[in-house]
């Protein structure tokens, strides 16, 4: 836990890394720290930990990560927050499967998707 605190930007990336199966509170809470940490290597790992950890971010400071000119971390950010929202789900009738033969016994399933069904 000292090193989610160190000065060492390396030390804390190789902390936040190794923290990513931990399930403490108190690490919950450094790892989540990190986010305002000056690095943006430290807040692209701290991102990448709390996806992985799974941890909330109840203050929103990863979507306020998206406008930040370092591109690993925006799409950290992004990681996270796809992760993180509800999964669209698709509406009765949006996909469709059917069945043909090809040759001999051999079957071959389609499918298709509607992009006109909005998904729920």
């Amino acid at each position: 836990m000292q090193a989610l605190h160190a000065d060492d930007e390396g030390r804390i990336v190789l902390a936040l890394k190794l923290s990513r199966t931990a399930r403490d509170s108190h690490i919950a809470e450094a790892v989540r720290g990190c986010l305002r940490h000056p690095s943006p290597a430290v807040r692209t790992a701290a991102v990448e930990s709390m996806e992985a950890m799974p941890l909330s971010d109840p203050e929103g400071v990863i979507a306020s990560l998206l406008g930040e000119s370092h591109e690993a971390l925006r799409r950290a950010a992004i990681g996270y927050l796809l992760a993180r929202s509800p999964e669209p789900r698709p509406s009765p009738g949006a996909f469709s499967t059917a069945r043909t033969r090809r040759s001999g016994s051999t079957w071959s399933t389609r499918c298709s998707i509607d992009p006109s069904t909005p998904l729920a």
